[in-house]
């Protein structure tokens, strides 16, 4: 299929700007000459640096040089939030997509959804295990969440689909708790704790 001049010059630039792969402007830092097409092809913008990562980068720069938690409803009302959701097809910021994102923020007032807070978390704060623990939970929670919504859908065989990957959660958790007993008991053992 032959496409006017115009438009097939366009179409690639388009698609590779869709998948991040083009630059969308000048930029100081450049891999190749002014103008070389290699520069068009390989040139990541910098907004889109790390796939999947806009959004966090985004509430990161919302939370940065804040001394208070924010409350969560305050960064899902955010238009850029918002924005960077919708490419990436979320609706709001959850506990679940906290708890993936554990490295980068502290969840504050967990037990109350209307006023969960979030803050940025100290570099240097919770190991790979903990982290891990962290995500295995909000999934967990999720799992249960999606369970009883189903039961009162009467939808039981999706329910009975859940449940199973429930207890695999549940399983993982355990034997993650389990690590975190050993290494508590051998910090202990070597007078560390």
């Amino acid at each position: 299929m032959d496409f006017p001049a115009s438009r097939s010059d366009e179409i690639p630039e388009a698609a590779l700007s869709k998948l991040g792969a083009a630059s969308d402007g000048h930029s100081s830092d450049l891999l190749f000459e002014e103008t070389s097409w290699q520069r068009e092809v390989f040139r990541v913008p910098l907004s889109g640096w790390r796939p999947g990562t806009e959004v966090q980068r985004c509430v990161s720069a919302l939370l940065t040089g804040k001394s208070e938690p924010v409350l969560l409803s305050e960064i899902n009302e955010d238009p850029e939030v918002r924005r960077l959701l919708a490419k990436e097809n979320l609706t709001a910021i959850s506990r679940e997509w906290l708890g993936k994102n554990y490295e980068a923020f502290e969840v504050l007032n967990v037990h109350d959804d209307a006023s969960i807070s979030v803050r940025l978390r100290a570099v240097d704060e919770g190991t790979q295990l903990e982290q891990q623990i962290e995500v295995v939970r909000s999934e967990l929670e999720e799992f249960q969440r999606q369970k009883h919504k189903a039961i009162a859908q009467e939808q039981y065989l999706q329910a009975g689909e859940i449940k199973k990957r429930c207890e695999a959660a549940e399983a993982e958790l355990a034997s993650l708790m389990a690590l975190v007993g050993e290494e508590e008991g051998k910090q202990e053992g070597l007078g560390l704790l």
